[in-house]
């Protein structure tokens, strides 16, 4: 809640808002409005300015949509990869210890050297390993004297295709949350260059709203002193 508050009370917002009511005083306000139409503001071209403004607005909460789906997908992931680390690095340690004199095995089940840390090829590993676990008869009876039968096996490649999964939908959601933002940015970007124009061609529009909001803060002074 506080970092929401934080975030409606940033720059932007507080442009957005400031447009907002100036947009809305001068479509309410018979002088203002006549004055913005002399300038070659008409009212329709005013509401469309509006309806920009609630188009942002709009934008705005379906990027937070799209980065909340980002974040689950994030989090379902991560979660799914430390799952098959737990189980992966017990097969392979006990691979290690089953084989350790059998570097032609150790090679098969692509147990040797460090492991990868990009997610592609760190999978791949795992793959080879289960891949070669499973269809090599003598690897799969050794992990069976140990307890570990093919279904266990088969579960290590289930789970490294849940993660690939998970993985391509992270993206996926990643790619929608920043188009989402750049889109969103693109018609904050309209409509502060529409203002400018605005402001810089009626500047008595915006005097007037000044004029106005200062007497309404004078004369709620004078109610309640």
């Amino acid at each position: 809640m506080e970092q929401e508050k934080k975030r409606k009370s940033s720059s932007w917002y507080r442009q957005l808002h400031h447009w907002k009511l100036t947009i809305e005083h001068t479509l309410s306000d018979p002088v203002s409005l006549k004055k913005a139409a002399n300038c070659g503001y008409s009212k329709k071209v005013l509401e469309n300015a509006k309806s920009l403004h609630q188009e942002i607005v709009d934008l705005d909460q379906l990027k937070k949509v799209a980065y909340g789906r980002k974040y689950a997908a994030t989090d379902a992931c991560n979660q799914s990869k430390a799952i098959l680390h737990k189980v992966y690095m017990r097969h392979l340690s006990l691979a290690r210890i089953i084989f350790k004199h059998d570097r032609g095995t150790l090679e098969k089940l692509s147990a040797n050297g460090k492991r990868k840390t990009a997610l592609a090829d760190w999978l791949s590993d795992i793959r080879k390993f289960y891949f070669s676990a499973i269809n090599e008869v003598d690897i799969k009876t050794a992990f069976k004297r140990k307890g570990i039968d093919e279904e266990e096996l088969k579960k290590g490649i289930e789970l490294a295709e849940e993660v690939e999964s998970l993985n391509q939908t992270q993206k996926k959601l990643t790619e929608e949350a920043i188009d989402t933002t750049f889109n969103r940015d693109e018609k904050i970007n309209e409509l502060k260059n529409w203002f400018l124009e605005f402001n810089a061609t009626t500047k008595i529009v915006g005097r007037d709203i000044q004029i106005k909001n200062d007497s309404v803060i004078a004369l709620s002074k004078t109610i309640h002193s």
